[in-house]
């Protein structure tokens, strides 16, 4: 993977923010998210095919928006649905402030 999330994301408490990471659902590989509820909300999740090539990857996407105010991480794992093991991972630490 090339593209890499932030390793630190700091957002004030209603405000979104966008990961995007290099993924290629054609090998049965997604990423998924993991999170605190209470800190975070996943509002969206989208492929986006990077060339029109059969095979070819593109950037998985995911839109948060801070819902509550603390710190705690976002657990991002590179897996298929038939294997335990992740190919790749990665933890941002998010921070929610309180508004302005």
């Amino acid at each position: 993977m090339v593209r890499e999330p932030p390793r630190e994301v700091e957002v004030r408490a209603g405000e979104g923010f966008l990961l995007e990471l290099d993924a290629n659902p054609t090998t049965g590989y997604r990423w998924e998210a993991e999170f605190d509820p209470a800190l975070l909300c996943l509002l969206s999740e989208e492929y986006v095919r990077g060339v029109d090539r059969p095979g070819a990857g593109g950037v998985q996407r995911f839109r948060f928006q801070a819902v509550g105010q603390g710190r705690g991480p976002l657990h991002l794992r590179y897996r298929s649905a038939w294997r335990s093991a992740t190919a790749d991972e990665h933890e941002v630490s998010v921070t929610v402030v309180g508004p302005k």
